[in-house]
C-alpha cells in the first residue's frame, strides 16, 4: 500500500504534537539534532518543515511520527569564497542555507530523498521572492552528499576534494556549496511534490 506524504511547518507550539526523538535516518548526530530543534525554533534562528503521511491525526491521539525533514536558516558567504561575479562588489553576500536534511531509514532506495531536497530547495527559492537572495548555500559532510548538490549545479567554495576521515566517510570539515537562485529556480520542476498541510 502506497502511503501519501505530506510537508508540514515545524512550530515550537505543534512540537509536542510529533514523536521527534524517534525520528531514525541512520545517522546519530541528525536524529539528535531533531529531537533538540526547539530551542532554535524558539529563538527563530532556524525554519524546519517535517514529512509525516498525510492523515488528520495520528490514531488514538497518539504523537505523529516524523519521516524525515529540513531545516532552513540565513547565513552569509564571505566574497574570498565566491567568483567576482558572484560577489558583486560586496564584501559579505546574504544567502538562503539548507541547514539540515534528512530521510527516515525505512524511507531509503525510492525516490522521497531526491523529492525531499527538491522540497527543500523549493521552498528555499520562494522564501527568496520574500526576502531577496541571489544565493542558496548547502553544506555537504560527506562526498556523496556533494555530489547530489553538485548535479543541482551547486559549486563548492573550497576543494571539493578536501581531507575525509577514512573511517566516517566525512569530510573533516564541512564543505560548502552555493548556487544562483535563479538558477535553482529555473532546474525546479513544476508543481508540488507533496501536500503541504498547517500541523
Amino acid at each position: 500500500m502506497t502511503v501519501s506524504l505530506a510537508l508540514t511547518r515545524l512550530t515550537a507550539e505543534e512540537a509536542p504534537g510529533f514523536d521527534l526523538g524517534a525520528f531514525s535516518c541512520g545517522d546519530p548526530s541528525y536524529d539528535a539534532w531533531l529531537g533538540s530543534c526547539l530551542t532554535q525554533l524558539r529563538a527563530g534562528s532556524v525554519t524546519v518543515f517535517v514529512l509525516i503521511e498525510d492523515v488528520d491525526q495520528a490514531p488514538g491521539g497518539s504523537l505523529r511520527p516524523v519521516l524525515g525533514y529540513f531545516a532552513l536558516a540565513l547565513t552569509v558567504i564571505k566574497s574570498d569564497d565566491l567568483s567576482k561575479r558572484a560577489a558583486k562588489g560586496q564584501d559579505e553576500v546574504p544567502a538562503f542555507l539548507l541547514a539540515r536534511l534528512a530521510l527516515s531509514a525505512d524511507l531509503r532506495g525510492g525516490a522521497d530523498g531526491k523529492n525531499l531536497l527538491t522540497a527543500a530547495l523549493a521552498r528555499m527559492v520562494m522564501a527568496s521572492e520574500t526576502v531577496p537572495s541571489r544565493l542558496l548555500a548547502v553544506d555537504a559532510e560527506r562526498p556523496k552528499v556533494a555530489r547530489l548538490y553538485e548535479d543541482w549545479g551547486f559549486t563548492a567554495t573550497s576543494d571539493i576534494d578536501g581531507d575525509v576521515d577514512p573511517e566516517t566517510g566525512r569530510y573533516r570539515k564541512n564543505v560548502r556549496l552555493v548556487a544562483k537562485t535563479s538558477s535553482i529556480r529555473a532546474a525546479l520542476p513544476e508543481g508540488s511534490l507533496w501536500t503541504e498541510t498547517s500541523g
